[in-house]
């Protein structure tokens, strides 16, 4: 089967989107089918070439990668629809992953007038929170998606959502769309062997006696850390021998609002960001931390949250995350609302608790391996794909 996807950027720093198509091409590529990455050479925002990161996704992971040059503000790319309009019709499906962008809309465009067969998966674009909300222009954002993404999204084949959560959040659209609904997934075989306990503490200076709580992810305006950081301060009071690790990429220069709440709240010395680790000290930083938190505003899915789990880390996450119904089964699992008290004594609760077991931990991570991984996700995406080429 030639498989051909499409994403307006690959930057590390888009965050889920990007860790979700390299996984799931990956598994494509294991079962033989040949399989393409259409993409741009830019980060976004800011626009900035990103090619020395694609060169390496490419040789690390032996995906195939065409990129192409694009210009601010909706990666608008002449040469990547010159090569699509060359080239769609040598494919047998068109994956387009998100909206709002040039490359996704251009790509459903030609799918629709050529008679290709495509899924559109928006990554969480079309939630209501953040619907209203443009970097740009809304009025803009309305003309376009009227003119271009609405009937993109009711002509595709289908359109993936990755949890019951999501699809129902997008009834305010009145859309006519055949949807799906497959989760995300993540390759269980890199967490089948977890590091040992402490190099991500020695890392950033905190003993083994200190509770440390994690936050790992995209900095910016949806991920609560408004909420997170009041929190952590009166959480202090009842544990002062406590650490809140920020880790993640800065967005929007959304950094500096929260380096100016750190200092209001006059917690600096209980707090470590760290802008960037290496590769192999995330499944650390998961490791050493005994609790993750992730109060989102608006969460599509949550890829830190299942790669947590994977790692026997418990995970306290807002109910505005769109799988905290399918995870409430789990032990591990705390779900709070976007609230800075019950943030703090959903943190305090789960410490005065007591430690979590080791079983509990197997338990969890059993239950992730069972059903969130490549190997169970692409047995359904497969049968998706026979139907879609079936009605061709």
């Amino acid at each position: 089967m030639n498989i051909l996807h499409i994403i307006p950027t690959l930057s590390p720093r888009a965050g889920g989107p990007t860790t979700v198509v390299i996984g799931l091409v990956k598994s494509q590529m294991k079962r033989g089918d040949k399989v393409i990455i259409c993409t741009t050479d830019k980060d976004e925002p800011p626009i900035w070439t990103i090619i020395p990161q694609l060169k390496k996704i490419a040789n690390e992971e032996g995906i195939v990668i065409k990129h192409f040059p694009a210009h601010t503000p909706l990666l608008i790319s002449p040469r990547l629809f010159m090569w699509l309009f060359a080239n769609i019709r040598k494919f047998d499906i068109i994956h387009i992953h998100s909206i709002y962008r040039f490359p996704s809309s251009i790509a459903a465009l030609l799918s629709r007038l050529f008679n290709k067969p495509y899924i559109i998966r928006p990554h969480g674009s079309l939630d209501p929170f953040l619907y209203r909300q443009s970097k740009y222009s809304l009025f803009i954002k309305r003309i376009y998606e009227k003119l271009i993404d609405s009937p993109n999204l009711k002509n595709a084949t289908y359109v993936w959502f990755t949890s019951s959560v999501e699809k129902e959040l997008t009834s305010y659209l009145k859309l006519q769309m055949n949807s799906i609904v497959i989760p995300n997934g993540i390759d269980f075989s890199r967490y089948e062997h977890l590091p040992a306990y402490g190099n991500f503490r020695k890392e950033i200076g905190v003993s083994n006696e200190t509770k440390l709580i994690l936050f790992l992810g995209r900095i910016n305006f949806k991920k609560g850390l408004d909420l997170l950081i009041p929190a952590f301060a009166k959480f202090l009071s009842e544990f002062p021998n406590s650490c809140l690790a920020i880790v993640g990429p800065d967005n929007e220069n959304y950094l500096s609002k929260v380096k100016r709440w750190i200092i209001e709240n006059n917690i600096e010395k209980n707090v470590i960001i760290k802008d960037s680790i290496e590769h192999k000290l995330v499944k650390q930083a998961y490791v050493d931390s005994d609790l993750f938190v992730l109060p989102s505003y608006t969460e599509n899915f949550g890829m830190t949250v299942i790669e947590s789990l994977a790692c026997g880390c418990p995970v306290l996450i807002s109910d505005k995350v769109n799988i905290y119904k399918d995870l409430e089964i789990c032990s591990l699992v705390r779900i709070t609302s976007l609230d800075i008290e019950e943030i703090k004594n959903k943190m305090v609760d789960f410490f005065k608790n007591g430690t979590i077991s080791i079983e509990e931990k197997e338990k969890a991570r059993l239950f992730i391996k069972e059903k969130y991984t490549y190997d169970t996700v692409i047995h359904e995406v497969y049968d998706i794909y026979k139907k879609v080429i079936g009605v061709q």
